[in-house]
């Protein structure tokens, strides 16, 4: 997927309310997967960077990705009631 697939599949499912599986490059170069609420995405001018925030279902907790480092967004059929506002 190119970064406008994953941020449109992003988009997709904080609106309809769905949690994401993504998929995303660590700083090692190692892949991880996780299920995630998805919440918002920010920049950091001071970076130049453009980040993913969201709750992540497997580590029970606020995360945050560089969306240049997700390789993959699928959302799926489960619900969620957001914890947070959902800015997207």
């Amino acid at each position: 997927m190119n970064r406008s697939e994953i941020i449109q599949e992003i988009r997709i499912a904080a609106k309809e309310r769905k949690t994401i599986i993504i998929k995303a490059v660590k700083k090692d170069g190692t892949i991880t997967e996780r299920e995630v609420e998805p919440y918002s995405f920010r920049s950091k001018d001071s970076e130049k960077l453009f980040y993913f925030f969201c709750w992540c279902l497997n580590s029970d907790g606020t995360r945050q990705f560089i969306v240049d480092n997700l390789i993959a967004a699928n959302i799926s059929e489960n619900l969620f009631t957001p914890r947070f506002d959902i800015e997207m």
